[in-house]
């Protein structure tokens, strides 16, 4: 039998941490993820903007390994004005041309 082995330093860096507040959560996903604009709504749900190959993206419930979903815009300027709408208190964002995930 193989005694487990330890994971180098660099390996160890690269590992998902499990959040222990919203705010290490931000900072995780903020750091990592590669999106921009990450912001907390009121209720703690992270949003997010990215940009794709042909449209730009709102990413919606954003977490240390994903989102919940995702809304594309054809536009940078529709993708922002949604996000804006959201931090204002939108339930559901409008406008997109495609949406995936939260089914």
């Amino acid at each position: 039998m193989r005694k487990p082995t330890a994971l180098p330093e660099a390996q160890l860096s690269l590992q998902i941490p499990i959040a222990t507040s919203d705010d290490h959560l931000l900072a995780y996903v903020q750091e990592h993820s590669g999106l921009f604009a990450v912001t907390p709504l009121a209720d703690g749900t992270l949003i997010a903007l990215g940009r794709l190959l042909y449209t730009t993206a709102l990413y919606v419930d954003v977490n240390a390994t994903g989102y919940d979903r995702r809304y594309c815009y054809e536009t940078d300027g529709g993708a922002v004005n949604a996000y804006y709408r959201m931090l204002a208190g939108a339930f559901e964002p409008t406008g997109y041309i495609a949406k995936r995930g939260g089914d």
